[in-house]
């Protein structure tokens, strides 16, 4: 990413980009700090989200959740979106509506019903990519 699309990411301003990235090589080459794998795999997760291919959790046949990308579901069949698309609505359609209602208040910390939460968002974005098909 360059200057402008972090500070953009960020909300901070270029010259603060700058200073940060200096200070982080400066201690990178110090080895104060060490990149590890968690730390490539969650930056690429974060500009994986900047450029708009989110995560997103769907739910298969056997009512098991999974994680996708954007970029994959609008490269999949038709008939495989409508598919998880339909497994999807089936399994929200058992959870009783007062959950899916609670589901839409915003509560901080864990929350132990998030995979259908997501599931919820997910199948919003699986429908705009069918409904741009047709």
């Amino acid at each position: 990413m360059n200057v402008g699309e972090i500070s953009k990411l960020f909300e901070i301003s270029e010259d603060d980009v700058r200073k940060k990235c200096k200070a982080f090589a400066k201690k990178l080459k110090s080895r104060q700090i060490i990149q590890s794998e968690f730390d490539k795999k969650f930056w690429e997760d974060v500009m994986q989200e900047a450029r708009g291919n989110e995560k997103i959790t769907l739910v298969d046949s056997k009512g098991e959740f999974y994680h996708g990308r954007r970029v994959d579901l609008e490269k999949a069949e038709t008939k495989d979106l409508m598919a998880l698309f339909d497994y999807g609505k089936e399994y929200l359609n058992n959870v009783p509506p007062m959950v899916l209602e609670s589901l839409d208040k915003n509560k901080p910390g864990y929350n132990p019903l998030s995979p259908i939460k997501q599931l919820k968002d997910g199948l919003k974005i699986v429908e705009e990519i069918l409904s741009k098909r047709n």
